[in-house]
């Protein structure tokens, strides 16, 4: 790669690891605000689902303004987002305003939805398009990188102290270092994607429908991202309840579960050309769900840590799915791509969903809940996977993972 590349590189993986550390931390948040604001577990929740709901929010408009403005302008617009709403997260927590701190939330996740949109075509058009699955790839182990890192320096800011000093330090120089990415990333002259000037598609919803695999396809990124995000917001409380954690050392272990992660992802992208994705995907579910059953069944210190080794089974769910279902959707597909997109707001709905039925029943029992997403990953894993229909497209898309 040419010098101009790898600095554009470099500065786009940054932007990857800011939305993976702001995206973990609420793991940690949770818990921190329940403590701090004397909430109940449904209340605390609500910061995941402000954040997971931002994508049903953000997406299209974003598509509009990249159409009016171009990427590179788009870009900072969301790095922009992401720097005020972490700045305005200090002063709600020093006039210790719940209803302020998810305001603040909603800015930073509207932040992080519009980068999502933006950065992975930003990152193929900065270099060869032979190499660009490289880039990618690099750029999402940076992002793992991010929400490994991202729950342990929260934890030690938010739990070391009482006091706001820490978490105002941490918050600060997340802001800071967003605008000095920025500002390089301003005065850089970058390779932008092309923008297409065409008036958005209107197609109807008939011909998404005609997908049954697209359809189950975004049931099921659903079903993973609400899993994968309500699992790691009840860690903390799973392991100080059952395991006997103290708070802090609780909030450190939730680092293992995204560091799972990323591990994962590195080791899928050296296996899956020797292996069948769809196959490793299946396999992980089912041992998602032996784990999660575990976790409702036998509550204990046994079963709090192999909650934990579930970040390591999630880490090529969402590549894989995501994969799967846009196979031979043809023209559909940048609708399609964002629909999958948007369906990140599991994240939102499902641990709303666990946290009432740990406050009716109790927290083992809540579990069943993600065991649920997993089962519905793995019929389609097994079974809903296969597109029906033949519109234009490339029939060798899927080759690869079926």
């Amino acid at each position: 790669m040419k010098t101009k590349s790898i600095t554009a590189l470099s500065l786009l993986s940054c932007v990857f690891f800011f939305w993976g550390f702001l995206t973990a931390i609420n793991t940690v948040l949770v818990p921190y605000a329940k403590e701090a604001f004397g909430l109940s577990i449904t209340q605390s929740m609500l910061i995941q689902t402000v954040f997971f709901s931002s994508p049903l929010l953000v997406c299209l408009p974003t598509v509009r303004l990249i159409r009016r403005v171009g990427y590179k302008l788009a870009l900072l617009s969301g790095l922009g987002a992401i720097s005020i709403g972490a700045l305005s997260i200090i002063p709600a927590l020093y006039i210790e305003s719940f209803l302020a701190l998810l305001g603040a939330i909603l800015v930073i996740a509207s932040g992080v939805a519009m980068l999502q949109v933006i950065a992975n075509p930003y990152v193929v058009a900065i270099g060869p398009v032979e190499s660009a699955s490289q880039r990618l790839t690099f750029a999402s182990s940076i992002n793992s990188l991010g929400t490994t890192v991202g729950p342990y320096i929260g934890a030690y800011a938010l739990f070391s102290s009482s006091s706001f000093e820490l978490p105002t330090v941490m918050y600060l120089a997340v802001a800071s270092a967003i605008i000095l990415v920025a500002l390089a990333i301003a005065t850089m002259n970058m390779d932008e994607p092309k923008v297409n000037q065409q008036p958005i598609e209107e197609e109807s919803a008939g011909n998404i429908l005609a997908h049954r695999h697209l359809v189950f396809g975004i049931v099921a990124i659903f079903c993973y991202t609400g899993a994968e995000t309500s699992i790691g917001s009840f860690l903390v409380s799973y392991l100080t309840n059952y395991a006997g954690y103290p708070q802090m050392a609780a909030a450190k272990m939730v680092t293992l579960y995204w560091g799972g992660a990323m591990i994962g992802r590195i080791i899928g992208s050296l296996i899956f050309g020797k292996l069948n994705p769809r196959k490793i995907l299946a396999s992980n579910t089912v041992l998602a769900i032996l784990v999660t059953l575990t976790a409702m069944l036998k509550p204990g210190s046994a079963s709090a840590i192999a909650l934990v080794a579930l970040g390591l089974l999630n880490s090529i769910m969402y590549p894989v799915i995501f994969s799967l279902a846009l196979a031979k959707v043809g023209h559909l597909k940048e609708r399609a791509s964002g629909m999958l997109v948007m369906a990140g707001a599991g994240g939102a709905i499902v641990p709303l969903i666990q946290t009432y039925i740990s406050e009716t029943t109790n927290m083992a029992h809540s579990f069943l809940i993600p065991a649920g997403c997993y089962l519905f990953i793995l019929i389609y894993s097994a079974l809903l996977y296969r597109p029906k229909a033949k519109p234009e497209g490339n029939r060798q898309a899927i080759s690869n993972l079926v």
